[in-house]
């Protein structure tokens, strides 16, 4: 059966179906997973709510895996990701408020969990304050000396 495999960085593999790619992103980008399309022979697919408990629980037991990579790596189209963090990057450039609850419902055809939406509120706010210090930083005129 055709599905995708993530394989962590600590070499841990997680087999899951292909409609489960959007939801998991996030996860995908932070912790920097392998992503390939793989046709299974010997292992378990995993539902969402599976592989997240498989995820977090790191004493799993290794099962033996039988498959064969047929794409490698996938780069999921990050359209999603892109408008999402557009739209808070300019609600917040006009001093409007957001909340997790506002984006969820803006996007509620996106289909994505409140941790993803909060991980973008967080990076664009980061973002924002980056660029903010980068316009009101003036030039230090202190002289700087060496001890003798």
């Amino acid at each position: 059966m055709k599905c995708i495999l993530l394989e962590t960085k600590d070499k841990r593999k997680f087999f899951t179906y292909e409609k489960n790619l959007d939801s998991i992103q996030s996860f995908i980008q932070i912790f920097e997973v392998d992503v390939k399309k793989v046709k299974l022979k010997k292992g378990k697919i995993l539902e969402i709510k599976d592989l997240i408990d498989c995820i977090c629980n790191i004493s799993n037991k290794k099962e033996e895996l039988e498959y064969e990579i047929i794409e490698e790596p996938i780069q999921k189209s990050n359209k999603k990701s892109t408008t999402i963090r557009n739209f808070i990057y300019y609600q917040l450039l006009n001093n409007k408020k957001l909340s997790v609850k506002e984006l969820k419902e803006k996007f509620k055809n996106y289909n994505l969990c409140d941790a993803t939406f909060y991980n973008y509120l967080k990076k664009t706010k980061e973002l924002l304050k980056n660029q903010d210090d980068k316009l009101n930083t003036k030039p230090s005129k202190t002289k700087l000396s060496r001890k003798k």
